[in-house]
């Protein structure tokens, strides 16, 4: 989606979770509210929050509360302190994603996570799963 500025400040609308969320930021400049937008759309889609700058942050947190989720335990940190996603982590998030939640498949899909966890180890950083890794398994 496109950054608009309505009035004094920058919106943004993504697509996430299955619904279409807009947010407004307190960047000065289009190219800074682009580059929120980017961060918050990956980090929604990943279930990474960690690697979100304060202004990201900032916004991802507003957009949660407004919309009456949830706010994932990544997304808000002890001051100085970053998590890394971990196998397991990400295991846990997918599996609590709306869509796959109320699949037919998320029997198998749990089944799938837990060989892959068994394999690779729960706290395996997901930053550090190569495609050579997986395609070995």
């Amino acid at each position: 989606m496109a950054v608009k500025k309505r009035g004094k400040k920058w919106h943004f609308k993504i697509r996430v979770f299955g619904k279409e969320v807009g947010v407004a930021t307190d960047a000065r400049l289009k190219s800074e509210a682009e580059e929120i937008e980017k961060d918050v759309k990956r980090a929604c889609r990943s279930g990474d929050y960690g690697s979100l700058d304060a202004n990201s942050r900032e916004v991802c947190i507003r957009m949660f509360k407004n919309q009456r989720w949830e706010i994932p335990s990544g997304l808000v940190l002890e001051e100085g302190v970053r998590k890394e996603l971990t196998l397991w982590k990400s295991i846990e998030l997918c599996l609590t994603y709306p869509d796959v939640r109320t699949s037919e498949n998320r029997e198998r899909l749990t089944q799938c996570f837990l060989h892959l966890a068994e394999r690779f180890g729960k706290d395996l950083p997901v930053k550090s799963i190569w495609i050579p890794q997986i395609k070995e398994y």
